[in-house]
């Protein structure tokens, strides 16, 4: 949205709409677009979905079509939101202090079948913006941005919940609600390439560091070569003792020439085995790290196509990337619901 704001007017359209639309339904579906933004359907209000922007600059709150799908991005934020409101009842919304603050009075059941009261507080101030859960007392379960008691407006885990304070009148930005939604819908695009590249900017990071991991292994595997390539002479050591075997005297001098390689407390045959099979072990070594140096340089040649061509890949190579490379950031795959609404995601969260 550039430097577009939310004013005050813009909100309580904003606020009327949701009223008249999404009172009374469950917040069925919550996804993390990205590291702001957050989109929400409902159970019974199926034609638009809202959309929740938390950016420093220019926050904002809006319905729009619910043909805008998106994955959530795995992190706090997403488990918060999903463990402590999704599936709650919306009661009330409402604008606070004549303010840019909306609060969502929600009734949640929980694990008992006890039915608990919650609020979602937006505090959609341009460089103040926050997201903050309250219970029934209002006391803080959780905030997007926490703020210790030096800030102008703490907000503590498991604190009282205090509404910032009015700084000064706001300024009349939009004319209409539709010139404000037009604003969102040129930010959807934005948002979705936003949630794209921070989903992959692990991805990408992780290519380059496995690249350099092998790149280092290669070189210590390199080394290894040398030092096991000079020990094949081990190999001429044990056949000249196995020569001078019956010369009492010619071993006596190459027993010498050996130094301290040669051990006096076994026999010439046990040293000339022992020589053999240091032999044996550098060859096998040789052999060994020559595989793993093919390995990691096939493995080389795969990354760096990667890397090269990472901003052409598709969702599928992606998730495959994902599942090789950062299992864990993956996760496990869901099961497909009956809901029409929900679909699989490819970072393993449904879109919405």
């Amino acid at each position: 949205m550039g430097k577009t704001k939310l004013d005050l007017s813009i909100l309580k359209q904003v606020e009327k709409e949701l009223e008249e639309k999404v009172i009374s339904n469950y917040l069925s579906h919550i996804a993390v677009v990205n590291s702001t933004d957050i989109l929400i359907a409902f159970s019974f209000y199926t034609k638009e979905k809202l959309l929740i922007s938390l950016n420093h600059a220019s926050p904002f709150i809006s319905l729009i079509d619910r043909s805008f799908v998106s994955a959530t991005t795995l992190g706090s934020l997403n488990d918060n939101l999903r463990k402590l409101i999704k599936g709650a009842y919306i009661r009330k919304i409402e604008v606070i202090n004549n303010d840019r603050i909306l609060k969502f009075s929600l009734t949640k059941t929980n694990e008992f079948y006890e039915h608990e009261v919650m609020y979602l507080i937006l505090e959609l101030i341009p460089t103040k913006t926050n997201l903050v859960i309250l219970n029934e007392k209002e006391e803080i379960l959780f905030a997007y941005h926490y703020q210790d008691l030096t800030s102008y407006h703490p907000v503590i885990k498991n604190g009282k919940y205090e509404y910032p304070e009015k700084i000064k009148e706001l300024e009349e930005t939009y004319s209409s609600l539709d010139d404000y939604k037009n604003e969102i819908n040129a930010y959807l695009i934005e948002s979705e390439a936003k949630r794209k590249k921070e989903i992959q900017k692990p991805l990408y990071d992780r290519l380059v560091h496995k690249k350099k991991s092998l790149e280092r292994k290669i070189k210590v595997l390199n080394k290894e070569i040398d030092d096991a390539t000079n020990g094949l002479i081990y190999k001429e050591y044990g056949e000249m003792i196995f020569a001078y075997l019956y010369d009492k005297d010619e071993l006596d001098k190459y027993i010498k020439e050996l130094g301290d390689i040669y051990n006096p407390l076994l026999s010439a045959t046990e040293n000339a085995n022992k020589m053999f099979d240091k032999y044996k072990k550098n060859k096998r070594t040789i052999e060994m790290d020559n595989l793993e140096i093919s390995k990691a340089d096939t493995e080389i040649d795969e990354l760096m196509n990667y890397i090269n061509t990472f901003a052409y890949l598709d969702e599928d190579e992606f998730h495959d990337l994902y599942q090789k490379y950062l299992p864990k950031k993956c996760g496990k795959p869901k099961k497909k619901k009956a809901d029409a609404h929900l679909v699989t995601s490819l970072y393993d969260i449904a879109y919405i």
